[in-house]
């Protein structure tokens, strides 16, 4: 979790230092470090809750049905 959080300080310093030197509106900055929050609380919430059930079998029901329709012989 250390990394991750390491990774996304990286983002959002380069980030920052981007809209800054070009001269980017106050909302635009606000709008892109808050999808930034967003997606780190995302990945943490995978993260912790990894431990209480398997991804797979849910990513494999989500999908299932598509991929019966793509392939029907």
């Amino acid at each position: 979790m250390i990394a991750v959080i390491v990774v996304f300080g990286c983002i959002a310093f380069f980030e920052c230092r981007y809209l800054r030197q070009h001269h980017r509106s106050k909302r635009t900055i606000r709008i892109v470090l808050g999808m930034l929050s967003l997606l780190w609380l995302l990945v943490f919430a995978v993260a912790m809750a990894r431990s209480r059930f398997l991804l797979g079998p849910a990513i494999a029901s989500l999908f299932e049905p598509l991929q019966r329709l793509l392939f029907i012989t």
